[in-house]
């Protein structure tokens, strides 16, 4: 863990970074995942976008920021009952994960490794983790309710 974590701290790209090249690359969808993996000793992000009923994972590179391979492709029929009810919840909020990565990272002090959606107390919530130099904080935020642009 503390190696990955090294491996992170080390990258040139950023999570919204990573963010952004994956949504480029499936116009119009929205991250609902995203997270730093460097398991493999090489650093890497691993974003899960969405649109409609299709569900794309791709990976990109923390040092070039190029998405490498193709995407692994899922439809929301493969996810269990709350990653459903996650992903169908996103549709309705304005704020991107992207946005909850900016106000974590403030908030934290710090560069955040991973984003997700989560659910308390059946609302929506973007949960993002942020190395602040000295340790990992997780930062849970609660969109405002109201339609999707």
């Amino acid at each position: 863990m503390l190696d990955e974590l090294e491996l992170f701290r080390g990258t040139r790209i950023s999570l919204v970074e990573a963010i952004a090249a994956a949504e480029k690359r499936h116009a119009g969808a929205r991250t609902a995942d995203a997270g730093f993996d460097g398991s493999t000793g090489r650093a890497l992000y691993k974003v899960m976008t969405f649109q409609d009923d299709r569900i794309w994972e791709d990976l990109v590179d923390g040092e070039t920021g190029d998405i490498i391979g193709g995407p692994v492709i899922s439809s929301i029929g493969e996810f269990n009952a709350e990653a459903r009810k996650n992903l169908l919840a996103l549709r309705t909020v304005r704020q991107q994960m992207s946005d909850a990565v900016h106000v974590a990272e403030q908030s934290a002090s710090g560069r955040a490794v991973g984003g997700s959606l989560t659910s308390i107390d059946g609302r929506l919530n973007f949960t993002i983790v942020v190395d602040s130099g000295s340790s990992l904080k997780q930062v849970v935020l609660e969109p405002p309710a109201g339609k999707a642009r």
